[in-house]
């Protein structure tokens, strides 16, 4: 390797939202960004990102090759546009709504000119929905909560089944009220 290319590569940063994951279910996938910031302005490089399991023990590698070309960083209105996607998406999802402080403190890091805090910030409060809504969705609901859902969106499932109660209610009187047992004979043995 160069000394130029040695240089090159000092002046990456490389880092892994998530550097282990515990547990994995089969046909299950976890997301886990890699952020690479550059020093410079232009140039190529790669990165190998190497994943390891220990049960079963395999392991993994891949290579990413990226350019770079001329400087770009996060500008106002890509963090405006982030502010705006992550008040949808937790519209969308009231399991997120207790994160919107962090959008909160986003907008006010866009108010003091600091688009790229604005922006990791919205990124850390998407990440978090994401992780909330995948807890969430481990969770099946049971068959009485689906029913108990369904008849509550519904009005007239709640009508059509409290009708059938009422009246499943009316034919075991009924039956009871006709079908009278009869009475036990007592037997005496002398």
């Amino acid at each position: 390797m160069k000394k130029d290319d040695v240089d090159f590569l000092k002046q990456l940063v490389n880092s892994l939202d998530k550097t282990e994951i515990n547990t994995l279910k089969p046909s299950s996938s976890i997301i886990s960004n890699l952020m690479i910031k550059s020093l410079v302005d232009t140039g190529t490089f790669s990165v190998t990102v190497a994943a390891d399991v220990s049960s079963p023990r395999v392991s993994d590698s891949v290579k990413i090759i990226t350019n770079i070309i001329g400087k770009e960083g996060p500008d106002e209105s890509s963090a405006q546009q982030q502010i705006v996607f992550a008040k949808k998406f937790f519209d969308g999802n009231s399991q997120c709504k207790d994160l919107s402080e962090l959008l909160d403190q986003a907008e006010q890091e866009l108010e003091n000119e600091n688009p790229g805090r604005a922006l990791e910030l919205t990124s850390e409060a998407i990440s978090k929905c994401k992780d909330l809504i995948a807890v969430k969705e481990g969770q099946r609901p049971g068959l009485v909560e689906i029913t108990v859902n369904a008849i509550k969106e519904n009005r007239t499932a709640t009508i059509i089944s409290s009708e059938i109660l009422g009246a499943i209610i009316l034919l075991t009187i009924i039956i009871k009220k006709f079908i009278r047992k009869k009475p036990k004979e007592i037997k005496l043995d002398f």
